[in-house]
C-alpha cells in the first residue's frame, strides 16, 4: 500500500513539474499558475520587527596570525562574541521584494590576548565600541512552502502538514537574500593596562591622527554595505519568527582604532597632545620583546613599525532571531494599493 502511495506521489509530482517545465518553453508566466500567490497579499504589507542575537568583528585585533591580515572571517575569534539587538520595518511591495529599514545597536570587540599568535600576543591591543546603526535594504524573496495544507508547488513542500486549528495550522516559509546601504556611528575604547579602566582611544590620537607627519583624523561615522539572508515564517498571516545572518562591508579601517603605524613617543612629547603619557601607554602596551616603536627599514612612514593592517577594512556582522507583526490593512486600502 505504501509503495503503491509513493508511487503515486512521484507521478504527480512529475505530471506538474513538466507542466511548468512547458510554461516556462512557451512563454507564459510561471508566477501567475502558482497558487500560494493570492489575490490578497497586498493586504498584509507593513510590518514591524524586533531582533536580538550575537555580533562578530573582524579587523586587526585578535584572530590569526600576523598583525593584521584581510579581515576575513579567519580572522575570527569566537571569545570575542557580543550581542547586537534592532528594530525595524518592512514594506511589501510585491509578492517576492520587499523593502526594510532597521536600526541596531551592536558591541563589537577584539583582543590580541585572546590571540594564538605570538606576535599579536606581545602587541596586546584590545577595543570594544558600541555600533549605532541605520540601514536601508531591498529584499529578495523565495517562497519555501506552507504548513496546513497544498503549496502548490511542483515539489511538495518539506514544512506541510495537515491542517490543524492552531496558530501553526496556517504558516507561510520564506527565504530573503538582501543588501541595501548603511551608515553607522562607532566610539572605540580601550582598557588602560594600568587602571583596567576603558577610556575612549579617539581623543588619544594612538598612530597621531591628525598630529604632524600622521594620517588624517578619521570620522567616528562611516557608511556599510549590509549583505545577508533572512529565514521567516508567517503564521495566520500576521505574526512572524525571523532569523537573520548579516554581514557588514565597511569603509573605514578604524572602528578598532588600529590602521596604519606607530606614532613615536617622542612624536606625542612634542606635539600639542593634552596627555602625551596616556597616549603613548595605549598607543603601545606591548608586554615587552619586540620593539614595535621604530623599523629602520622603513622609510615611507618616518621609520616607524606598522601596527595594523594598513588597507584592509573592518567588517562586522550579526546573527539574529526576531519576531514580526504585519498590519493587516483595510479593504478599500488595499485594493486601492493593487491598482497602483
Amino acid at each position: 500500500m505504501f509503495v503503491k502511495a509513493k508511487k503515486a506521489l512521484y507521478l504527480r509530482l512529475m505530471v506538474k513539474l513538466l507542466r511548468y517545465i512547458v510554461l516556462i518553453l512557451t512563454g507564459t508566466s510561471v508566477w501567475a499558475q502558482i497558487p500560494f500567490q493570492t489575490s490578497n497579499w497586498n493586504k498584509y504589507r507593513k510590518e514591524v520587527y524586533f531582533n536580538a542575537g550575537t555580533s562578530g568583528f573582524l579587523g586587526d585585533l585578535g584572530g590569526a596570525e600576523g598583525i593584521g591580515t584581510t579581515n576575513s572571517f579567519k580572522d575570527f575569534n569566537p571569545s570575542s562574541i557580543r550581542y547586537s539587538v534592532a528594530v525595524g520595518g518592512r514594506y511589501r511591495l510585491n509578492e517576492f521584494l520587499n523593502v526594510s529599514g532597521k536600526l541596531s545597536n551592536i558591541m563589537v570587540s577584539g583582543d590580541d590576548a585572546l590571540s594564538k599568535d605570538l606576535v599579536r600576543k606581545n602587541r596586546n591591543l584590545n577595543f570594544k565600541s558600541n555600533i549605532i546603526e541605520i540601514s536601508a535594504r531591498i529584499e529578495g524573496g523565495l517562497f519555501l512552502g506552507h504548513t496546513g495544507g497544498s503549496s502548490g508547488w511542483p515539489f511538495p513542500s518539506m514544512f506541510e502538514t495537515p491542517k490543524k486549528t492552531s496558530l501553526f495550522s496556517d504558516v507561510d516559509h520564506y527565504l530573503y537574500a538582501f543588501t541595501g546601504i548603511g551608515a553607522f556611528y562607532f566610539n572605540p575604547k580601550g582598557k588602560n593596562p594600568i587602571t583596567n579602566k576603558w577610556i575612549d582611544l579617539y581623543p588619544l590620537k594612538t598612530e597621531g591622527q591628525g598630529l604632524p607627519n600622521g594620517p588624517e583624523e578619521y570620522s567616528k561615522i562611516a557608511m556599510n554595505i549590509p549583505l545577508g539572508i533572512t529565514y521567516k515564517a508567517v503564521f495566520n498571516k500576521q505574526w512572524s519568527f525571523l532569523f537573520e545572518i548579516c554581514y557588514r562591508k565597511t569603509f573605514t579601517d578604524y572602528i578598532d582604532d588600529v590602521s596604519g603605524y606607530y606614532y613615536k613617543p617622542s612624536e606625542f612629547k612634542n606635539s600639542t597632545i593634552s596627555d602625551p603619557d596616556l597616549s603613548i601607554l595605549m598607543s603601545n602596551p606591548s608586554i615587552g620583546g619586540v620593539n614595535y616603536w621604530s623599523d629602520p627599514a622603513n622609510t615611507s612612514n618616518f621609520g616607524r613599525a606598522k601596527r595594523g593592517g594598513n588597507g584592509s577594512k573592518d567588517s562586522y556582522f550579526t546573527i539574529e532571531i526576531g519576531i514580526g507583526y504585519t498590519f493587516k490593512e483595510l479593504r478599500k486600502t488595499a485594493a486601492l494599493q493593487n491598482l497602483l
